[in-house]
């Protein structure tokens, strides 16, 4: 899958560029804030890298990568758009990647990259290198559609990739399906992820309630990871609408409720997702709420996810 950005590995130094957010790769390049530049030699050694600040508009982000030489891109979601700008310039691009950043170079430069263990949540078998069989002259990875109608590769198991089961992330005021909903995106108490065919759920403690600013995109890298295909909330702002969007999740505001009401209006269908945000950015910093200290499962297992645990 990855034999494009090989060869270029094998036969000459490459350049590898990388949207970073603390120690892993960021879950969105379009909201990126910070790029990793590694200058890679023959003999699969990081001989040089850079970090330079990302532009804050997603095409200045696109001309940033060009400009700057680099050969392939590791990222994890990107638009559509975005991506075929970068292959249109001769940018190998690797998308739907995630883990530390340290971890992905070595497994890239290992050919480790296949692993699940990089591949961010819901992404399954619809890995990898998109763009060099289009612009290159290769040819489709094995399992990849031949009829695809928007340039993405995607399985030809379509019916039983539907029929996996689907998480929905609902906001809450507390850590249970009887809670009322918490109007709230970003400064939200809890998540609750919730299994939409057995209502199992996973309350997981918002970290960034206290933010003094970016609550929104946090939250929506967090969903984005946690591999969720809605959101369900009252108000989401205008950069976590985006960077929800350009993960490939769902946004349906205007909720109230309980946490099962929710779930079960989306079960019948009848919700649509919002064309944009409701709330102007900033909207939540003074609703008040507060979260717990820590996330539980239906099992009764707490697990250590505290306030200041995520990087990205």
């Amino acid at each position: 899958m990855f034999l494009l950005a090989r060869l270029l590995l094998v036969l000459t130094v490459m350049k590898l560029a990388i949207p970073i957010h603390g120690e892993r790769i960021s879950s969105v390049f379009d909201v990126a804030r910070k790029f990793g530049f590694f200058v890679v030699n023959r003999e699969h050694e990081i001989v040089g890298e850079e970090f330079s600040i990302a532009e804050p508009d997603p095409l200045d982000k696109t001309r940033q990568i060009i400009e700057n030489g680099s050969d392939v891109l590791i990222c994890g979601a990107i638009s559509w758009p975005l991506e075929l700008t970068l292959i249109s310039t001769g940018v190998v691009v690797i998308p739907n990647t995630c883990g530390l950043t340290v971890e992905v170079i070595n497994a890239f430069l290992a050919g480790g990259l296949d692993e699940k263990a990089f591949l961010m949540p819901g992404c399954t078998g619809q890995r990898r290198c998109r763009g060099c069989c289009a612009v290159r002259g290769f040819a489709a990875p094995r399992g990849s559609s031949s009829g695809r109608t928007d340039g993405r590769y995607r399985p030809r198991n379509m019916k039983k990739m539907k029929e996996k089961k689907m998480k929905v992330a609902v906001t809450a005021t507390r850590p249970n399906l009887d809670g009322a909903l918490d109007p709230r995106f970003g400064r939200c108490a809890y998540f609750m992820i919730v299994d939409t065919e057995d209502m199992s759920f996973e309350a997981v403690v918002n970290p960034n309630v206290a933010l003094g600013g970016g609550a929104g995109i946090q939250s929506a890298q967090l969903m984005a990871e946690k591999g969720v295909k809605a959101v369900l909330t009252g108000n989401c702002g205008p950069n976590a609408h985006k960077t929800l969007t350009a993960a490939g999740v769902d946004v349906i505001v205007g909720m109230s409720g309980t946490i099962s009401e929710a779930v079960e209006q989306y079960k019948k269908g009848g919700l649509k997702a919002a064309g944009g945000p409701n709330v102007e950015d900033h909207s939540g910093m003074n609703a008040g709420g507060s979260a717990g200290q820590s996330s539980r499962k239906t099992s009764g297992e707490t697990s250590e996810q505290l306030p200041g645990q995520f990087s990205d």
